[in-house]
């Protein structure tokens, strides 16, 4: 599915796209070190939004944290984790509702969610509610959906988080840095293109406009004769790693695609495979389990009754690689990328290196159900709902 038809079929507005965070079971107390805010927000990105509850706030945004990011575009329900008390202050806020107010020695660290709750209506007028809710059966059927990573993991109107991580990885510090500022691929605003011309950061802050925060906190540090290598680490610590994450996840999606052109059915396993245990969300957890001639048979059948699910790596500098199959698989991806598992360690600013990590090759949606146009479900943590479209469109294309 072209990613600008699947904007046109989903997010006609801010009310056709509804996220709600499925959390961790906080244990309140009344004078707990950490307060949390449920906070209901509209079309507010996430790492935007705690800039500005810091600002209210009058603390350092370090101080806030939270579980996972949304993508601006929508109505979402998140919690925040604050290391101090809350009074509200986000009151008068336009877009925000904050729906709850508790303590708790807990903090929120990202990833401390089970999953995310969705209701989204589909601006697809020649194709019936059944059919949706018949190709969802099949889907699930034939072994689930593919866990690819959405094109929001890539950037919402600039699509290029993964290339500037391909830049921290390779050393390309200026590159990156650049590539952030300005990409000739996305960028037309004037004020980037006089940027490109000359690179004269001291001029460009006198013309990104204010609500590029970001931009002009790396544009001040660089106009102030900052270096390069540490021009990133002026954006939160969130956002500084995504780009090398974001490249990670580019790298999972070719895996998956090439894993797919083996067998389109997601529970299958090869010998060499890695598995792990899932919950009713499909996030996966525990040791990690090699397939071998000698268990193929019985994981095999764990894996078609859902209790396990093959894995494949976000590659790192520890990363384990599997033998067989999905070890060619994970080669020539890498080779592909021209990538090695140590450029992930990053000498130049070693706190963007990433050891590596593995997720799941599939989901299964929870409580699936469409009425006129609105497809209602859940997914784990980090499991995309407009993967979940795209395959079902994809399905229903192909038949």
């Amino acid at each position: 599915m072209n990613e600008n038809n699947l904007h046109n079929i989903i997010k006609n507005t801010a009310e056709d796209f509804i996220v709600d965070e499925i959390p961790l079971d906080f244990q309140k107390k009344p004078d707990g070190k950490y307060t949390i805010i449920k906070v209901r927000l509209t079309n507010w990105d996430t790492n935007r939004f705690v800039s500005v509850l810091a600002r209210s706030l009058r603390i350092s945004r370090k101080r806030i944290t939270f579980a996972g990011t949304k993508d601006k575009k929508g109505i979402t329900t998140q919690y925040f984790c604050i290391n101090g008390a809350y009074s509200n202050e986000l009151e008068t806020l336009k877009d925000c509702e904050v729906m709850e107010v508790f303590r708790t020695d807990n903090m929120l660290r990202m990833g401390d969610l089970k999953g995310n709750k969705f209701s989204i209506r589909l601006n697809l007028e020649e194709v019936e509610d059944d059919h949706i809710l018949n190709t969802n059966r099949s889907i699930v059927a034939g072994g689930g959906y593919w866990n690819l990573y959405g094109e929001q993991r890539f950037g919402t109107n600039r699509s290029n988080t993964h290339r500037i991580g391909e830049q921290i990885i390779r050393g390309n510090f200026e590159a990156a840095a650049k590539l952030y500022l300005y990409d000739p691929e996305f960028d037309s605003d004037g004020y980037r293109l006089d940027l490109s011309r000359d690179w004269n950061y001291k001029a460009a802050l006198d013309n990104y406009p204010e609500y590029l925060g970001f931009e002009r906190a790396i544009l001040s540090h660089l106009a102030s004769g900052g270096s390069f290598e540490e021009s990133l680490d002026v954006l939160p610590k969130t956002l500084e790693i995504m780009f090398v994450h974001a490249f990670q996840s580019m790298l999972f999606n070719r895996m998956l695609k090439m894993r797919a052109e083996y067998s389109d059915s997601p529970d299958k396993v090869y010998v060499g495979d890695f598995v792990q245990q899932k919950d009713s969300y499909f996030n996966v957890s525990g040791e990690l389990i090699e397939v071998t001639s000698f268990n193929y048979d019985k994981i095999s059948k764990l894996s078609l009754e859902n209790k396990v699910t093959a894995v494949m790596p976000l590659a790192g500098y520890e990363t384990r690689l599997q033998s067989g199959i999905p070890g060619e698989i994970v080669e020539k991806t890498l080779t592909e990328f021209n990538v090695t598992r140590e450029m992930f360690r990053i000498h130049k600013n070693e706190k963007l290196s990433s050891s590596g990590n593995y997720r799941g090759v599939r989901f299964i949606p929870i409580g699936f159900s469409c009425t006129n146009k609105w497809l209602n479900f859940s997914l784990g943590k980090g499991m995309y709902a407009t993967t979940l479209i795209d395959q079902i469109l994809e399905n229903i294309k192909n038949r």
